[in-house]
């Protein structure tokens, strides 16, 4: 069973998340990406209901120079060695500077992740978890009849 991390500055003080509960409130299609950024390296988590790939990538700094004019490159730095397949919705979870890039805008496999996915964002791992427990317990609930 791998833990993650559930938000920003996961690696100093933020609770571990269970891998199988992100993966559990997926919907078939959705991936995740979750980042963390820190020196020398940054992580990067992209879950699915069927894979979990967990790696380092640019540090802090250099993503943060990136993110201050987005541009291809800073695409090629989050996204590096990651293929998706079209129209699987994407959920973001970022960290630092990462709050103000606009995902959607970044180019994945030669063009905008836009154009290739719907994206969502989320605060942390732990409150995707959270909101998508909250779904279900609404629709299970029955209505009350006055």
């Amino acid at each position: 069973m791998a833990l993650l991390p559930a938000g920003a500055a996961a690696q100093q003080v933020a609770p571990l998340l269970d891998t199988e509960a992100v993966q559990a409130v997926l919907r078939p299609d959705e991936i995740v990406f979750a980042f963390t950024l820190a020196e020398p390296h940054s992580f990067r988590w992209v879950i699915s209901r069927e894979y979990l790939v967990f790696d380092r990538i640019a540090g802090r700094k250099a993503i943060e120079k990136e993110a201050k004019r987005p541009s291809t490159t800073l695409g090629a730095m989050l996204f590096d060695k990651i293929s998706t397949a079209d129209d699987r919705p994407l959920i973001v979870v970022r960290d630092g500077i990462l709050r103000q890039v606009p995902f959607e805008q970044l180019t994945l496999q030669g063009r905008t992740v836009g154009e290739r996915h719907s994206v969502t964002y989320a605060t942390s791992l732990d409150a995707l978890v959270k909101s998508r427990h909250a779904e279900l317990a609404k629709v299970k609930k029955p209505a009350q009849i006055r």
